[in-house]
Order: structure tokens, then sequence, then C-alpha cells
């Protein structure tokens, strides 16, 4: 190489890096910044491309001459065309490497065309060096840049053409690259009558390569999504514009389509709205035989649910049979099913029995291994309810043992969410992380107040010093829990046998109790029933009803298991502080009929209080909280992301018109903004209103 050559390379290779690294310096080290540098080295390379295709064109035009191959030393065009190629190239494989692919180049064909287009690049610039080119027969070195060259113009010619019909701009380098080569056709035939190997091969591949690239790039399949806002769920990337193609209840396809190659039977326009995947809500409640559409769930765009919380769920004995009954009424969103601790203590034989036996605790293994076969995600546990509250440390963690076994997770309502109890009940959880994955279901702290406290629980949590599976949390965007009554009754009253007995013999000390519990807990004005005979009314308003003070009415008239409730006992900072941890997730523990806003609100909370009016977290932040993060906590495999090859449970909305409208007053309105709703590639929901009942049962399979 001539010392002019060097300095060349040298020269183009600093200014070409420097730009490119102030761009990635400016566009930070994201997928944005790095799909930013690609954009401008492809037009870098598409450019000298074209200068050195016409420079060559000219010449050998000029010179009466008909061959056809793209000498690398032209003018010094094609040495620089080559280094840039290559810087393309080089931040190409990191774009694809370290981000989700910007195309889906192994199924159009891209990916071999630009990798033989990269392998031609490499072999002419290393034939167009003197001492190089001496070694080569003419014939061979003339064929291999007549071939090459070709190549490359296909490769270029089909990407400006896509980009044509949306981006008029790019006709031009059509126009040029066709005139150009026409005018090569019609030199050719005006010249004298010689036929050559060049000269053949020159027809041959003008009518047929660029053909065969065209066809490749074709988009056939349901639906088409165009121009929206893609966020994938997987909170590293950053949303990109983009369509994406459906078939077969998957996505195909998410990239650039091109408006004269689309085979599609219904185009969705997404243009200034988000395209994201479909909520996953891991903790929630109802019953699907009683309200299968589940509109409380579509209206804030979730698409699927796990039932089975809290330790209670359909018998085990019972769930193969469940499960297919509920897939053939066909539900309004995915069912993602738990078997309850509770409910296989009480199946063995056990109920609140506090030390069984090893053969009962076989017994319930038993049972759960029958579940997970079933189709069953994992075990929950209600460790503050009947009958959790009586389970040992054996016991769990022989339970714990089954579920690694079956390569499930468990998640659970800790033994007690109080500020100075609930740091033993996190550790009692983690202790299980040695035998499976566990995730804490709605993570609060009562009584707890401010950041530092936050902190304090987060940096407890996850400490993984003596786990080997992951430990998760989630937690719904309210400072007042739902429950039952019993949650302020002690233990030694709960027992529903002897409740009776108790009222009795302690019944001054289950006053006194009472008074201070509920007291400790905001008082009887943060007390809101939301079920049976005192709906709506505080314990302070039954104070008034009935003349009573609120200890007597609880112990008295209520009881432990009188009604459910809304207790107003967490603190909003300390909440906060949780909910914008990496690893704590979105679920709203709610329900059709619960009379609490989160069945009817929770995500779509987060969108407009905690991403839109407060900027609490990021739009990609609050859909990874909603989407990804959930499906890898409880291992589903194909969803919560946009990714070729995965479901196609995705929503189309405006985060600025998305509106939580339940309220602790009216907690059963409907949410609204989502656009669309699509479940297993079916149109579920439109602008509120239900399409198809698309959801279905998802059963974990053996090998999950």
């Amino acid at each position: 190489m001539s010392i002019w050559y060097g300095q060349l390379v040298k020269a183009i290779l600093f200014v070409t890096f420097t730009f490119f690294v102030s761009l990635l310096l400016i566009h930070g080290f994201t997928e944005e910044g790095n799909r930013e540098l690609i954009r401008w080295s492809a037009r870098f390379s598409f450019t000298l491309f074209i200068l050195a295709f016409s420079a060559s064109s000219i010449y050998h035009f000029s010179k009466n001459s008909c061959s056809f191959w793209l000498r690398m030393n032209r003018k010094h065009i094609g040495i620089t065309f080559a280094i840039i190629h290559f810087v393309h190239l080089f931040f190409l494989l990191l774009l694809q490497v370290n981000f989700y692919p910007v195309f889906d180049m192994a199924a159009t064909g891209s990916l071999i065309g630009g990798g033989i287009a990269y392998l031609f690049v490499v072999l002419m610039l290393i034939t167009s060096l003197d001492t190089i080119k001496r070694k080569i027969a003419k014939l061979h070195w003339k064929i291999l840049h007549m071939v090459g060259g070709y190549w490359i113009w296909s490769i270029y010619m089909t990407s400006y053409y896509k980009r044509a019909g949306t981006e008029p701009i790019h006709w031009i380098p059509v126009i040029i690259l066709v005139t150009t080569l026409s005018l090569r056709v019609m030199k050719w035939i005006q010249k004298e009558n010689k036929w050559n190997v060049s000269s053949l091969l020159s027809i041959v591949i003008i009518w047929l390569l660029p053909a065969s690239c065209f066809g490749q790039e074709s988009w056939e399949g349901d639906i088409l999504i165009e121009n929206g806002l893609v966020v994938d769920g997987s909170g590293n990337n950053a949303g990109f514009y983009s369509d994406v193609l459906i078939e077969n209840g998957r996505i195909k396809r998410i990239g650039n389509s091109d408006g004269s190659l689309i085979k599609v039977a219904r185009k969705m326009e997404a243009q200034g709205m988000i395209v994201a995947p479909g909520f996953i809500d891991i903790h929630a409640h109802g019953d699907p035989l009683k309200t299968p559409e589940f509109q409380n769930f579509l209206s804030m765009g979730v698409t699927s649910i796990a039932l089975g919380m809290d330790g209670s769920s359909v018998l085990a004995g019972k769930m193969k049979n469940w499960l297919h009954t509920v897939d053939s009424i066909r539900t309004g969103v995915n069912i993602i099913p738990f078997v309850g601790h509770g409910t296989i203590r009480k199946e063995s034989g056990i109920g609140v029995q506090k030390e069984p036996s090893d053969e009962e605790i076989s017994e319930m293994i038993r049972f759960l291994d029958l579940a997970m076969r079933d189709g069953c995600w994992g075990l929950s546990m209600g460790l503050e309810y009947i009958p959790g509250i009586y389970s040992s440390k054996k016991e769990l963690e022989s339970l714990a043992q089954a579920v690694g076994r079956n390569h499930g997770i468990i998640t659970s309502h800790i033994r007690n969410e109080d500020d100075d109890q609930i740091e033993k009940s996190l550790q009692e959880m983690k202790s299980l992380a040695r035998y499976c994955p566990v995730n804490i279901s709605h993570l609060k702290v009562v009584f707890g107040k401010n950041e530092k406290r936050a902190n304090e629980i987060l940096e407890l949590l996850f400490d993984h010093e003596n786990e080997k599976f992951p430990v998760t949390a989630d937690l719904y965007p309210y400072t007042a829990s739902y429950t039952g009554i019993g949650i302020v009754f002690p233990e030694w009253a709960k027992n529903p046998k002897m409740y009776q007995e108790i009222k009795s013999s302690r019944g001054e000390e289950l006053l006194v109790y009472l008074k201070n519990k509920v007291n400790r807990r905001n008082g009887p004005k943060a007390t809101l029933f939301g079920s049976g005979p005192y709906k709506g009314k505080t314990l302070h308003d039954l104070e008034s009803e009935y003349e009573l003070p609120f200890e007597k009415i609880l112990k008295d008239i209520i009881g432990p298991y009188g009604s459910s409730a809304a207790f107003f006992v967490m603190n909003g900072d300390l909440q906060e502080r949780l909910m914008i941890h990496p690893k704590v997730v979105i679920a709203s523990d709610g329900s059709p009929t619960m009379y609490h806003p989160r069945g009817y609100g929770t995500f779509s909370r987060v969108l407009e209080k905690f991403v839109v009016q407060d900027s609490i977290l990021t739009l990609e932040q609050a859909i990874h909280k909603m989407t990804g993060a959930p499906a890898k906590t409880i291992q589903l495999t194909d969803r919560g992301l946009i990714r070729p090859g995965y479901i196609a449970d995705l929503l189309i909305f405006d985060p600025l018109n998305v509106k939580e409208l339940s309220t602790f007053e009216q907690p059963h309105i409907l949410s609204k903004g989502m656009e669309w709703i699509i479940i297993d590639g079916k149109i579920a929901v439109h602008n509120g209103e239900i399409q198809n009942k698309a959801g279905r049962v998802l059963r974990k399979l053996p090998d999950n």
C-alpha cells in the first residue's frame, strides 16, 4: 500500500471514529445511541458507494467499456467507502450483541446478503492493491470485482428502494443507480458483438440478483401495527419507532416495512401512540367462572393475571378439571394458575394443626406435585391467614424444596407486615430462596415511615448473600391495603372453631388488643369496609350507628371473618421508594368485586400518576415493571416482551389519555385510555369495547 493510501486510511479512520464517538457521547451508551451511529454510518457508506459507482460508471462509459466492476482504487473513493463500510459493520455488531437487534435480519435474508457484501468489500479492497493484483489472473480479478460490485449494488438498491415509499429523498439514489446501469446495458448493446464471460455475467446478474433481493423483504401475516413507538418491555431499551408484524398469534417481525410488499389481513395505524407488551398482573383475585370477561383488568391493559394467591386456590385434586373448564368458556385475559398453601393444607387433612407429621407433610407435597403437573406455576402462601399462620419452618422448607424440584416459584403474603415485625417475616421467606425462587406479595410496611425505612427494607430484602435463587417483590401503588377484618385480630382469636370460647374466656383481653391494634393502624376512620352490610362505611361510622366503641363492634358484631376492609395504614414516601426499586414489580392484588380501586386502577395509576404527572418513573421503566419484569419473576418465557417469536399480547395507547377513574368511594369504575388490546394475536379490545374473549389458561409445562 502506498504512503498516500496509508495516510488516507488513517485520516478516514480518525475522522470517522471521532465523529461516531462524539455521537455516542451525545446520545449515550444506549440502544438509541447505537441506532444513531448506525444511521450515520449507513448514510456515509451509501453516499460513498454512489460516488464510487458513478465515477466508475462514467469512466467505463466514456471508454466504451461495458464490463462492470467496482475498482476500489478509483479516485480513492472506493477505499473510503470500504472503511466506512467496516465502521458501519462494527457499530451494527455492537448493537446486535448488546441490545435487541434493530432489524429481524435473519428472517429477511439481509443478514446473509449483508455478510456476503462485506466479504466482497474485503476481497475487492485487498485485490485492488498493486502487490496483490499482480498475482491474480486478470480474468479472475475482473470477475471478482464485477460480481462484487453487482452484489453490493443490489443490496444498496434494495435498501434505498424500501425507504423510497415513505421517504421520497431515497428515490434519488434509486434513479442514479437505475440510470447508470441502464446506460451500461445500452452501451453494451451498441458495442460490437463481443460475448465474453464478463458480459454474460453482467446480463445474468442485472436481471436475477436485484429481483431475488427485493423478494426477500415482503411482509406477510395477520396484523401489521404501523409507525408506533415500540417500548419493548425489557427496561434496557429506549422506545423506538417501528412496525410490528403478527402472524399465527406470535410476533413475526419488528422493523420498517415496505408498503408495496405488505400482505396482511389488517393494518393498525399506531402513529403518536405507544406499542407495548400486555401488562402481566402476578397477584390478582377473581373467579373466571363468574366474571370471565375480567373487564376491570382489560381496561387497564392487563392481558394476563395470576390467580390462586395468598394461599387460597382451587383444590389441587380438582385443578386439572377446573383449568379445562376455564379454558372451555374462554376468558377476557390469560389465566396463570397457582396452587394455595392453605388449600393443600386443608386438602391433606392438616387444617389448623401447628406441627404436622412427616406423613402429613408428604401428603401436602403430593398435592403440590399434582397441581404443578397439571399446569400451576408455583405455590402461593398467606402466612398471616388461617391456616398458613400455623405453618412451621420444617413445613415451609419441605414445600419449598418440592417447588424447586418442579421448577416453580413461591409467592407469599408474609407472616407479619407491621414495621416492628417485617424484618423477621422477610428473613423467613428469604431462607426459602435456598430451594426455589421467592416473591414477596404486595410489599408494604404497616406503620413504617419515610424513605430511610424503605431503604433499610430493600437492603435486607435484596441482599442475596445466602440465597441460591432470586428474591423479588410486587406491590400496588396505593397507601391503603385491602383484606379481611381478621387482620386486626390476634392469632389466638382467629381459629373459627374456638372464637366463641375465646370471647367468653378472654373477652376483656381481646377488647384491649383490638382497641390498641386499630388505634396503631391510624384509628377507626382508617378502616373502610368493603363487603357485607357494612360496605362503604368506616369503623368510625359504625360507632355512631351502633352507639358502641369500635372494639366492641369488632368483637361482638363483626368478628374476625365478618367483613373485608381497606386499611389506610401505609406511608406514601416509603411505598414510593419501594416501588421504584428495579426488583419490585407492579401487581394489583385486586379483583372485579373488591371494594378497593386497585382492582380497576392499579396499572393506569402507574402510567397516569407516576409517569405522566410526577415523572417518578420513565415510561420504559414503568412498562418494564408491568411486563418484562413480572414475566421474568414467575418464569413466563414467551410473554412480557416485544420480540420475534413471542406471543402477541400487545397494547396500543397514548399515555396522556390513560386515566384511573376508580376511587375508594366508587372503586368499580373502569379505567380508560387503551386504544387497542391484542391477546394471542387477536384483537381483544378496541376503544374500551370487548371484541373477543381471547384469553386462555397458561399452563406451566414440565420443562419450563
